[in-house]
């Protein structure tokens, strides 16, 4: 499983490619640099999204690097998906509730992972234990410290092991086209606990577990109290624009928006630490914004992005009619290889933070299928292998740009509403527009203080 596999740089491309077009060019990495070469690694993350969280690590690392992961066990039930996965360098990690000998399998998996690192492999691990759907970091287990020490110990601790803490910010976890930012930190080096361990175990699996806690802390946007998440990412949202140009921040829009959005989190947390009344007499307030903008059938972005100009919106409605063609060729070649993809998840998963992972899965099984069946029967339609071909390399372009269109349509057409409701004096919006401002105000008096 150590050894650099042909078949998974392979599929590591396929789904870099599919990853990127489910998420529209929209996944931004930072601090890859760090990231250290023919050494064993442990990359540790928070976890929120299922399957998506190892893909997005595995695809963003350069090509030397081939990680190992752990997934849940009942995905190996079936014995072609156990083919595919022991192909992808995946291991399996069992629950009480799988009904086997848990420690017997998982001490397994633990062996496996500690024999991994001695032949400096790199291994991607969660150590929050399970997924939540939520801007935070839980508590990590123990289990990485023991993986990593175990390792040292069969190389009679002459290895340097690293543990590289990195953070997955999800803009939104069950759409396609969100955005995603990746943020790589600065490798621990696990030798300097060496000693402690071979004193105290116990001592040396609490540091390094509190101290990679720490570092992943600062490479997400973690929101505190959780009691009020709502609330304070509905404030993050608002105030993002802001804490931007407060921050003075230069450099990519994704790194900036994630500083600033980590910035105005933390301003939060402490606010409500030191007045535990601000955040409950601030939710109420939210809570009127939100319902107001689903009321609008509006979006916050599209209050922050006013005003519109009547001539601008024909302009862009224009273009719209324009490109409509183009829209139509990809709608007609990507619509059913998704929304059968989106079908079958919407039925089967019961568990929403299986969704996401669960549409991708199956659309990058069914795209290339669908792909391929349409261009045969073109060219056997054309009586041109060239054209098939042709087509065939289309499909996929084409289907970026129908998603680029749709969400434009859909972003232009609540511009169009939002400059209705304006110009007929709204008086919901009125309020929605004076509720947004004193939001904002709220979160500048508090950092005025």
């Amino acid at each position: 499983m150590e050894k650099w596999s042909p078949w998974y740089a392979f599929m590591k491309v396929a789904v870099s490619s599919s990853l990127h077009h489910y998420y529209r060019f929209q996944i931004a990495k930072e601090g890859l640099h760090q990231v250290p070469k023919g050494v064993p690694i442990l990359f540790v993350s928070n976890h929120q999204n299922a399957l998506m969280d190892a893909l997005l690590i595995t695809t963003a690392l350069p090509h030397v690097h081939q990680p190992a992961f752990i997934v849940r066990s009942d995905v190996f039930a079936n014995p072609v998906l156990r083919a595919l996965f022991n192909s992808f360098k995946m291991m399996p990690i069992y629950r009480q509730r799988d009904k086997v000998n848990v420690v017997e399998k998982n001490q397994a998996t633990f062996e496996q992972c500690c024999q991994l690192l001695t032949n400096s492999a790199s291994i991607i691990i969660f150590p929050e234990a399970n997924q939540e759907r939520k801007k935070r970091l839980r508590n990590l287990k123990k289990g990485f410290s023991r993986i990593v020490f175990k390792a040292a110990a069969a190389n009679n601790f002459e290895q340097p092991i690293f543990v590289v803490p990195l953070g997955i910010n999800y803009d939104q976890h069950l759409k396609a086209g969100g955005k995603i930012y990746l943020s790589f930190g600065k490798p621990i080096d696990a030798s300097a606990y060496y000693d402690l361990y071979q004193e105290h175990e116990q001592k040396a699996f609490r540091q390094l577990t509190k101290v990679t806690q720490t570092a992943i802390a600062q490479h997400i946007v973690n929101i505190n109290p959780l009691a009020h998440h709502n609330t304070i990412e509905t404030l993050i949202e608002l105030y993002t624009p802001s804490m931007i140009q407060r921050m003075n921040l230069k450099g990519g829009t994704r790194y900036m928006a994630f500083k600033a959005q980590q910035k105005t989190a933390q301003v939060i947390e402490a606010t409500a630490k030191n007045h535990p009344d601000f955040l409950t007499s601030i939710a109420p307030k939210t809570e009127r914004y939100t319902k107001h903008l689903q009321q609008l059938n509006l979006q916050d972005h599209t209050l922050k992005n006013r005003p519109y100009k009547k001539t601008n919106l024909w302009l862009q409605t224009f273009l719209m009619v324009l490109l409509f063609p183009l829209f139509l060729h990809g709608l007609v070649y990507n619509f059913l290889p998704y929304k059968i993809s989106e079908y079958f998840a919407k039925r089967r998963v019961k568990d929403l933070n299986f969704y996401t992972s669960t549409v991708f899965v199956l659309g990058f099984i069914l795209f290339p299928i669908f792909y391929l069946l349409s261009a045969i029967f073109i060219g056997w339609l054309l009586g041109s292998k060239l054209l098939a071909f042709l087509y065939f390399i289309s499909f996929s372009v084409a289907g970026v740009f129908a998603s680029y269109y749709w969400s434009a349509y859909k972003k232009l057409k609540a511009k169009w509403r939002f400059w209705h409701l304006q110009n007929h004096k709204n008086e919901t919006l009125a309020q929605a527009l004076l509720e947004r401002s004193l939001l904002i105000q709220n979160l500048e008096d508090v950092l005025e203080v």
